[in-house]
């Protein structure tokens, strides 16, 4: 488990284990998954342990590689009842865009710029 001292003194989870251990909980049967995840929740609280903040993204990326054509996320149009699917290989590489977009590299991007899409 990796360490990290701060005011506060917390410790931070692993992030690869943490990762693993969500990603076993999640390929289990309906019934089990809700059991782990409640067992994992509350052992999380317990600790009072901090998860890394690129947890989201990590977690994202493993799906990405082991199941890239399994969907994600569906978002609906309200007006219409048009539905989107995204796999998380699209999830995950949409999500890499934006965060060059932010980081600027995208586009090159210095104080000043603006993005229009």
């Amino acid at each position: 488990m990796a360490m990290r001292m701060t005011t506060g003194s917390f410790r931070r989870l692993s992030t690869i284990r943490v990762v693993d251990e969500l990603f076993n909980i999640f390929q289990s049967s309906n019934d089990e998954r809700q059991m782990k995840l409640g067992d994992f929740v509350r052992n999380y609280v317990q600790q009072g342990e901090k998860i890394d903040s690129n947890l989201v993204n990590e977690v994202i990326h493993r799906w990405a590689i082991e199941q890239p054509t399994r969907d994600a996320l569906w978002t609906y149009e309200s007006n219409n009842n048009e539905c989107q699917k995204l796999t998380f290989n699209d999830l995950y590489a949409q999500s890499s865009r934006f965060a060059n977009v932010l980081l600027g590299k995208e586009f090159n991007l210095t104080a000043g710029k603006s993005v229009r899409y």
